[in-house]
């Protein structure tokens, strides 16, 4: 089932088409140039709005690596394969609705349930996003 309002919580992992997030004119995504749909994790909401940045399995030495003590749920490829912040200065901000149209093509995740990272996961990526200086609501 694709995201629901329900489940836009800090920590949650939603997959967004990359042609929607760009396209809508209510996301804010900076001057970040996506080529790629994939997993973002939820690392702030307030009222109707988030905040979500992007995760990559490309291994940079600058790119924060997401433990895997942080990785709560979600498939074993999720568990197991090597996760990285894309970017700390790359936020993208918005109005909730908008984050729940980019995912509207999500496939399902059963048997498993909706990857997440665990509250020193998220603690550990807003140090970053604050050490890089990206926005935040």
């Amino acid at each position: 089932m694709p995201l629901q309002s329900t489940e836009i919580v800090v920590g949650n992992v939603a997959y967004f088409d990359h042609q929607l997030l760009i396209a809508d004119q209510f996301i804010d995504c900076g001057d970040m140039e996506i080529d790629r749909p994939g997993p973002y994790v939820c690392v702030q909401t307030k009222g109707l709005n988030s905040v979500w940045c992007g995760i990559t399995t490309a291994h940079r030495r600058e790119r924060l690596f997401i433990e895997v003590g942080w990785r709560v749920d979600g498939s074993p490829g999720w568990q197991q394969k090597s996760q990285f912040l894309h970017d700390g200065l790359a936020t993208f901000f918005g109005p909730n609705s908008s984050f729940i149209a980019c995912a509207a093509a999500e496939r399902p995740f059963a048997p498993y349930t909706r990857p997440r990272i665990s509250e020193a996961g998220i603690a550990a990526i807003l140090a970053e996003i604050d050490a890089q200086g990206g926005p935040l609501l």
